[in-house]
């Protein structure tokens, strides 16, 4: 066995609040470059469609209008999603060499099975916060809610299809390469390993923006349970010192709030 798999063994028993940095990692300013040309991909992507919609006859008029329809807001949902999913993928491990941090450190190892039980126990405390809570909703706030997951989809069709991919299956890896892989190592460098993770999940939290949106309780309880979520998949990451196990999390928590959307709201 590599010294490379057995670190992940020698790790594990350890508390949240003693986990140790790994030997390299990336650093904060590497994750904010990495967060900015993330977003900027998202605006770059906007102003190629723009720019084709001119090669197809639209006016400048027309072309601002266009986002405006539900036609246009898929696509740019659709774009913004797919920068989302570019910008770590590509970035994370490009800063990584540029750095000479391996990719094992990041995360990119095999995990002990019981970190997927772990997973799939967190995926049912999740969702058993989020029933109990919604018991305090009026009818209102929770179609606010079911609002907020339904904005990341489109409609139907091809473009339908698309969105759950990205949702399900790429936004979930992307994310995970993002905030436990790159940020919660760059905290982690410089604080204890709790402050590490709650910092790293305060963030996770903010950038979920669609909850902050909704205002009174559908906000507040749309909050929580990204920052319960984000909790859990950072302490997975920590103990684990592997990607795999919050990914699993991740994406099937989003395949079953996706698939409530579609089918029961």
């Amino acid at each position: 066995m590599s010294s490379a798999e057995a670190a992940p063994n020698e790790e594990n028993d350890s508390a949240f609040l003693d986990a140790e940095p790994v030997s390299s990692s990336l650093t904060i300013i590497d994750v904010v470059l990495i967060g900015g040309l993330t977003f900027s991909l998202s605006f770059v992507f906007g102003l190629a469609y723009g720019v084709y919609l001119g090669t197809q006859g639209y006016t400048s008029q027309e072309i601002v209008g266009h986002f405006d329809l539900p036609e246009g807001q898929e696509i740019g949902m659709l774009l913004g999603l797919g920068a989302l999913f570019i910008g770590p993928v590509l970035l994370v491990p490009i800063f990584a060499r540029l750095r000479g941090v391996r990719l094992a450190d990041l995360g990119f190892r095999r995990s002990d099975r019981r970190f997927y039980l772990y997973a799939l126990l967190g995926l049912v405390f999740v969702l058993g916060v989020g029933l109990a809570l919604e018991r305090f909703l009026d009818a209102s706030d929770i179609a606010l809610l079911s609002e907020a997951n339904d904005d990341l989809l489109a409609s139907d069709g091809l473009p339908l299809i698309v969105s759950l991919v990205l949702a399900i299956l790429l936004v979930p890896f992307a994310e995970e390469l993002f905030f436990r892989a790159a940020l919660y190592n760059a905290f982690v460098q410089y604080m204890p390993g709790l402050a590490a993770g709650f910092l790293g999940t305060i963030v996770f939290t903010a950038v979920h923006t669609q909850y902050l949106l909704l205002g009174g309780w559908a906000a507040a309880v749309g909050l929580f349970q990204i920052f319960l979520l984000g909790g859990i998949l950072m302490w997975l990451y920590s103990q684990s010192r592997s990607i795999w196990p919050p990914v699993l999390l991740h994406s099937a928590n989003n395949t079953i709030a996706f698939l409530v959307v579609i089918y029961l709201i």
